[in-house]
């Protein structure tokens, strides 16, 4: 799924689970102005709040800084994830290993990988805005945790096997070698191509028009 896809889901399939008091709550708090009344924005096709709401559904963007942006009021309303919940599970799914978790093609390096970025893209308006500062490469030191040589070397002992059959995939689906052009230590360079490449592979579908 596309970004816009994947929040828009998800609100169709929140939306089905919650009662007309919370509904119209979300309504009054997020969708229309304080001096201004639910009864107001019904219109004569709609038979509930619910209704009203489910035909919200056509900007992800809009919906996503609603609930999830760094802006996005603290969550008061029942069953929505925090924003580093919904971004991971967001990132795993796009990644391809939802709700399979021992899957083998599922590099043992994932889940961490994924966790940070969720935690960085917390920051941005949306997701979009953390996968165009990671074209400047982990290299920029955006990573926090791959800013040094010593928790890289931890990072791709423990992974090595992992990260090593990630690069062989990558170099077969390019048809050519990835090179260390700039000789920094193997194990450094590693974890920064491993990184790079599973966040580009999740911007590649969640913004197909971008990257």
């Amino acid at each position: 799924m596309t970004f816009n896809e994947y929040v828009i889901d998800w609100w169709k399939d929140y939306l089905s689970f919650i009662d007309e008091g919370t509904a119209k709550q979300i309504m009054e708090n997020e969708f229309i102005g304080e001096e201004e009344a639910v009864e107001d924005y019904i219109p004569e096709d709609a038979e509930s709040v619910i209704d009203w709401l489910d035909k919200q559904d056509d900007d992800g963007e809009k919906i996503y800084k609603i609930f999830f942006g760094p802006e996005a009021t603290d969550c008061v309303y029942d069953n929505i994830p925090d924003t580093d919940a919904f971004l991971t599970d967001m990132f795993m799914h796009c990644a391809g290993w939802y709700n399979n978790p021992d899957s083998a093609s599922k590099p043992s390096f994932a889940e961490s990988f994924v966790a940070d970025m969720a935690y960085h893209a917390e920051d941005y308006e949306t997701p979009l805005g953390f996968f165009q500062d990671l074209t400047h490469g982990c290299q920029s030191g955006m990573i926090g945790m791959l800013i040094h040589n010593s928790d890289c070397k931890e990072i791709y002992i423990k992974h090595i096997d992992d990260m090593e059959e990630w690069k062989l995939e990558e170099e077969e689906s390019l048809g050519e070698s990835i090179r260390n052009k700039n000789h920094i230590p193997h194990y450094t360079w590693m974890c920064w191509l491993c990184y790079e490449e599973l966040g580009f592979q999740i911007a590649r579908i969640l913004f197909p028009d971008t990257f």
